[in-house]
């Protein structure tokens, strides 16, 4: 009788060849990882390899992230982005750098658990850091 073990490494093999022959590419190991990797047929050269990636067994739980207050200076720059400055308005504004201002966009972003603009101007209406006027015609 064949060993459980025996049978998985007969199975893996025969996926090997299996890939090798449909795609026409050679599957190599890599000597340091043993993860496997497709060599271009066209190429021959080891160094345009492509890797193959496996999907994970266990499903990924999505983190959520829990809403925290704003500090003053991120309220602020939720102010100034929903009323429609963009990023180099709010750093002269500011008095800071572009990049200053990108980074707590991003952060402000995650904090609030915000996917896009529409969400975040949503969000500074609800928390009164700006006031919409409409009017009726």
């Amino acid at each position: 009788m064949m060993s459980s073990d025996n049978i998985k490494d007969g199975l893996k093999n025969h996926q090997e060849s299996l890939a090798k022959f449909a795609q026409g590419q050679e599957i190599e190991k890599n000597k340091i990882t043993g993860t496997p990797y497709l060599m271009s047929p066209h190429s021959g050269k080891e160094n345009e390899k492509t890797e193959i990636v496996e999907k994970p067994k266990t499903k990924m739980k999505r983190q959520m992230s829990h809403k925290r207050p704003l500090t003053k200076r991120e309220a602020e720059i939720v102010r100034l982005i929903s009323g429609g400055l963009r990023n180099k308005d709010v750093a002269k504004t500011l008095g800071i750098s572009v990049k200053t201002v990108e980074t707590h966009r991003v952060n402000i972003m995650n904090k609030l658990a915000l996917q896009n603009l529409a969400q975040l101007i949503r969000y500074a209406v609800q928390n009164g850091l700006i006031h919409i006027d409409v009017e009726n015609k």
